[in-house]
């Protein structure tokens, strides 16, 4: 199974969004309740109700984020898969901190000790790999 680095970054995309996304509820859940809105066991509310129009944005924005946690965790799943048959675990780890996790070069090279240029190449190579390209030969100078 191939992916594509546009897939990749689509996954981090998603991870991201939904973050925000879960975000947003939290403030929203805590700006109506400390307007003195109650939220929960509230029967259904008529026209023009402002604890009936939160519920029920609220309702929709809750909606929104499980699809797209939903996407996320499809996507997910299938560049996981693709990653792990990968041979080398460093290609492995980076691309995963970089596309699953959605870390910015700076964490990912902290969090695997290397040279944010080295991780970079990592994440090249990986990349090459899992998009079905041919591997570069590596050649040895002597002298």
């Amino acid at each position: 199974m191939n992916i594509t680095k546009q897939e990749l970054e689509r996954c981090a995309a998603l991870a991201r969004e939904a973050d925000h996304l879960r975000e947003r509820i939290i403030r929203l859940r805590s700006a109506a309740e400390g307007a003195g809105m109650r939220l929960d066991g509230l029967p259904s509310c008529g026209i023009g109700d402002p604890v009936g129009e939160a519920v029920a944005n609220l309702d929709k924005l809750r909606a929104r984020w499980m699809r797209t946690i939903d996407q996320y965790l499809a996507l997910m799943l299938r560049a996981d898969e693709a990653i792990a048959r990968l041979e080398s675990p460093e290609v492995r780890t980076v691309l995963r901190l970089r596309y699953i996790d959605g870390l910015p070069w700076e964490e990912v090279s902290v969090k695997v000790n290397y040279a944010s240029s080295h991780c970079r190449r990592l994440c090249s190579k990986g990349l090459r790999e899992l998009e079905g390209a041919p591997k570069e030969k590596t050649t040895r100078r002597i002298g």
